[in-house]
């Protein structure tokens, strides 16, 4: 994939990633304070109208750089200083890369979740976005996936990480306060995580 097409993609799938928010607040009312919704649409938002504001053709890591800038400054929460660390994590893996491979982006999101997990304390199984990045990241491990296929093998695995989560109690930030009472809802992160790989998809079909 060319830069150029990833940029378009990418814009659209933000402009999708968007109207998720009434759900995510909505998820993250249960056992949070119900601004992840706010805090998805604003950023994404932010990053479209940052990225509508470079003259010239970006390559992707300058448009994670980007982002990562844009997402930060939208928005003072936790989730928003979470996902700039990540996408400036991606921009480092893809630096020098005009047109990345499932290698490359496989390496992106390997960064992505590092960072995730050093700012964000957590691991995999305390109920966070990870339970649905994790999953998502081993599904590609299959090198006899054809490129058409990776997205939507990415979707289904970070479903079923979201899914788990109604299993889990929340050890982590905010949700942690309502203790056993998590139990039994989906994590509002890792379906984030989720709603983005759909959009994703969606908008590589526009």
């Amino acid at each position: 994939m060319s830069a150029a097409d990833f940029q378009t993609i990418a814009r659209d799938a933000l402009e999708i990633w968007a109207r998720s928010r009434d759900e995510l607040c909505e998820l993250d009312g249960a056992i949070g304070d119900g601004d992840l919704g706010i805090t998805i649409s604003s950023g994404a938002l932010a990053v479209i109208a940052a990225w509508d504001a470079e003259a010239d053709r970006m390559s992707p890591s300058t448009m994670f750089r980007v982002a990562s800038k844009a997402f930060a400054a939208a928005n003072p929460s936790t989730m928003a200083a979470l996902l700039s660390g990540a996408a400036l994590g991606a921009a480092r893996a893809l630096e020098g890369v005009d047109a990345p491979t499932r290698e490359n982006w496989t390496a992106a999101l390997q960064s992505a979740i590092a960072v995730i997990e050093r700012r964000g304390g957590a691991a995999r199984g305390d109920k966070t976005i990870l339970d649905a990045m994790w999953p998502a990241l081993e599904s590609i491990s299959d090198q006899t996936l054809e490129d058409g296929e990776v997205l939507h093998v990415m979707i289904a695995a970070a479903a079923d990480g979201v899914t788990a989560t109604q299993g889990l109690q929340s050890v982590r930030g905010r949700a942690a306060w309502v203790g056993d009472r998590s139990i039994g809802q989906p994590d509002p992160g890792a379906t984030a995580f989720l709603r983005l790989l759909q959009a994703l998809e969606q908008a590589s079909r526009i």
